[in-house]
């Protein structure tokens, strides 16, 4: 078995080989064609910052405070709020579930006697 991983790596070795001198040759004719492609990007001029603009540490610090103080300002607002409250059940509601419970129960009690086992009531 060490044998034939060997053996793999060494044919994986040669067929890499073969892919990279591909891949040089088919680089070099590109840069022949294209003659100005070939120079690297530290060669040419980088643009200034996005948008032209450079901060000064002074300008971010300003940047970072007023910052700040908008979150401190959202959070003050918030703490401010009470949640909000989930609405109850009216007194009709109420008056159904209690029915509904009883008769669930009344019903347990009357197959607990009976001797039967408990199966769930179904819905009406």
């Amino acid at each position: 078995m060490a044998q034939q991983t060997e053996f793999l790596a060494q044919w994986a070795r040669v067929g890499a080989a073969a892919r990279l001198r591909e891949l040089r040759e088919e680089i070099a004719l590109i840069e022949r064609t294209f003659p100005d492609l070939g120079r690297s990007s530290s060669t040419r001029e980088r643009p200034a910052a996005a948008g032209g603009r450079i901060v000064s540490a002074e300008g971010r610090a300003r940047i970072a405070a007023a910052q700040k103080k908008r979150w401190a300002a959202v959070r003050a607002q918030q703490a401010g709020e009470s949640p909000a409250r989930r609405g109850g059940m009216s007194a009709a509601a109420r008056k159904a579930v209690s029915l509904r419970m009883k008769t669930f129960w009344a019903e347990r009690r009357k197959q607990k006697k009976s001797g039967r086992a408990a199966t769930p009531a179904t819905k009406p």
